[in-house]
């Protein structure tokens, strides 16, 4: 969700960081935005979700989110508000995966979070 833009875009730099391509929602936000969101989760080998309260509360976000899961798509679950535990519809698409916590401000702690989700989950 916007709200926790600052921690996404953080997170989309590191991953640039380390060689790996990364469509950011924020550049669909014109003409279709269905269509755009679509064709870059169709086109996605991952689908990261960084999942807070806003998120859970967001329709565009759930619709992204089901979309993912509805076509297999490996969704890779990131805390991004502290102390959130994804529940109701969020919760069951993450049901079973493992939480990467990114919500902390501690640059070391986050990076190595980073490292992890790469080795985890991407490599």
């Amino acid at each position: 969700s916007w709200a926790q833009k600052p921690v996404a875009k953080h997170l989309k730099l590191k991953l640039e960081e380390k060689g790996i391509k990364v469509s950011f929602d924020e550049h669909f936000m014109s003409a279709n935005i269905y269509q755009k969101m679509a064709s870059a989760i169709k086109g996605a080998k991952y689908v990261i979700i960084c999942a807070s309260h806003e998120y859970r509360l967001s329709a565009n976000c759930q619709r992204e989110a089901n979309y993912s899961a509805d076509l297999n798509k490996n969704i890779i679950p990131v805390i991004a508000q502290p102390g959130y535990q994804p529940e109701d519809w969020l919760g069951l698409i993450v049901a079973g995966k493992l939480y990467y916590d990114i919500s902390m401000r501690d640059g070391r702690k986050f990076s190595s979070q980073v490292e992890t989700i790469i080795q985890n989950e991407i490599s």
